[in-house]
């Protein structure tokens, strides 16, 4: 089963002078089609960031929808201009809305969708979007930049048909995808080397072990703290991923992964009877069980499993419903 997470942060720049954030992401799940999508609103545009939100929402429906037609379609000129036609309506709506010009909307696209063992990514603009090949990282598409560092191509622009990436094909050993807007760029990719940091790697694998609302807030919090003071810019990830040979589930982790996982410190007494305490918790909730229930099969303080289970709650491995524990 592929796993989403997306996370948005106002960049520094934007939170000094008022502006709201401009990147916008999206994740859905659709007729069998697992799909990210993250949109970076011009700077130059005033409204660019209701364009954003627009346009990612948009492309995940039409994705959702399209997806087979995309793939099975050999006329990759004509993919490309239903999908910046469909876009464009949408945005020309949203300008309708707000009383303003279409341009005012300015954004970029970059969308990464799976079903079955097939793929289909799309790019507009700055950004990249990479993927996970087996346990390497690869970029699939670099920022489009235009002459200038500071110029890029929007879903408005004239030339977006003619500069918009277009990848479908097969997943084979393809793990992971993310997409992440210029602003992530400083921290999290080389543009000198065309290489990703090898911390995305850990930033996948974790997609695959917690739930997505924990990632999320973990990410969020990551990006205030190290991403964001890096620049001025909104800083934006999207990532899709699913469990397998690259992306191991909890049961398949060494012993020191699964002590990083579980937040032990290495210095710490009884190290190992800790990390087995916490798989014992982890395969007994499989099922549900009472706090009791628990504190009786693993030979442990009701007090004390109480915070374990706290610990494993706050990570997203598990979840509690009117007292009953199970595995998340």
């Amino acid at each position: 089963m592929w796993r989403s997470v997306c996370c948005a942060a106002q960049g520094s720049g934007h939170r000094k002078s008022g502006v709201p954030c401009q990147d916008k992401t999206f994740r859905l799940d659709k007729n069998g089609v697992h799909i990210i999508v993250l949109s970076d609103g011009a700077g130059s545009a005033r409204l660019s960031h209701f364009g954003a939100e627009r346009v990612v929402r948009a492309a995940a429906e039409l994705a959702a929808d399209r997806f087979a037609q995309y793939q099975e379609c050999e006329d990759a000129e004509a993919v490309r201009q239903e999908m910046l036609s469909v876009l464009r309506h949408e945005l020309t709506e949203e300008a309708e809305k707000h009383r303003c010009n279409i341009h005012d909307l300015a954004c970029t696209l970059l969308l990464a969708a799976v079903s079955e063992n097939r793929f289909l990514l799309a790019h507009i603009g700055d950004g990249v979007i990479g993927y996970l090949d087996g346990d390497t990282l690869k970029v699939a598409s670099v920022p489009d930049n235009g002459e200038f560092a500071n110029e890029t191509t929007f879903v408005t622009s004239d030339k977006a048909a003619e500069t918009m990436r277009l990848f479908k094909g097969e997943l084979r050993d393809k793990a992971a995808f993310v997409l992440m807007s210029d602003g992530t760029e400083h921290s999290l990719y080389h543009k000198p080397s065309r290489a990703l940091a090898d911390i995305l790697t850990d930033v996948i694998q974790r997609a695959c072990l917690i739930r997505a609302d924990v990632l999320q807030r973990q990410l969020a919090d990551t990006f205030a703290s190290v991403v964001c003071p890096r620049t001025q810019d909104d800083c934006s990830i999207a990532i899709l991923a699913r469990p397998g040979k690259a992306l191991r589930i909890v049961d398949q982790l060494s012993v020191e992964e699964r002590r990083r996982l579980y937040h032990i410190q290495r210095a710490r007494a009884h190290t190992a009877r800790r990390i087995r305490r916490y798989d014992a918790m982890l395969v007994l909730l499989e099922q549900p069980h009472s706090l009791r229930q628990i504190a009786v099969k693993i030979h442990l303080n009701p007090r004390y499993t109480k915070q374990r289970l706290g610990q494993l709650e706050q990570l997203g491995l598990i979840e509690q419903t009117n007292g009953w524990y199970q595995k998340a």
